[in-house]
């Protein structure tokens, strides 16, 4: 796999990591349903474990080996995506 093709999955699996950890985190004031089951909400936090895994690995592999490079970017995918969601 390129570097191009590793970054933009990267990238893109910390976009969504970071998706779902905001509604996994805020999920409690937006519905009634989500504030009444946190047992539940919390077992989501495993596959979404998963994807910032996944995530990291492709980045760092991307970035021989170097793990600031996935960092910054995870940082900056929350970013936009905190910025949009709230």
């Amino acid at each position: 796999m390129s570097f191009v093709a590793r970054f933009m999955l990267g990238a893109f699996l910390f976009l969504v990591g970071q998706i779902l950890v905001w509604y996994h985190i805020n999920g409690q004031f937006l519905s009634d349903w989500v504030k009444a089951r946190p047992w539940l909400m919390s077992l989501c936090g495993i596959p979404i474990s998963f994807v910032y895994i996944y995530a990291t690995h492709h980045l760092v592999i991307a970035f021989d080996g170097q793990l600031w490079p996935q960092r910054l970017i995870g940082f900056a995918m929350g970013m936009i995506a905190f910025a949009f969601l709230t």
